[in-house]
């Protein structure tokens, strides 16, 4: 599964773990699941190249939506595990 926003940023899910292209220098990712479950993953990523994984593999089958958050983007993306 592959899509792209207005803003360029680029997410693919790809066994298990979901890809991020065309990011800001910095920004701060967060996963929660449906139920509202903060902090499955909250970490910042400061990438020179724009990429940012996030590894969903140890979690259950779900729904997850993804928080991204940095200087001229934030953004709620929905992937299913």
């Amino acid at each position: 599964t592959s899509l792209a926003d207005g803003k360029g940023i680029r997410m693919s899910l790809w066994n298990h773990t979901v890809q991020l292209e065309n990011l800001p220098e910095r920004v701060q990712l967060s996963v929660t699941d449906l139920s509202g479950r903060h902090g499955m993953i909250r970490k910042t990523v400061i990438s020179a190249d724009g990429r940012a994984s996030v590894d969903l593999q140890n979690f259950g089958a779900g729904v997850y939506v993804i928080h991204v958050r940095g200087t001229g983007v934030n953004r709620v993306y929905r992937v299913r595990r």
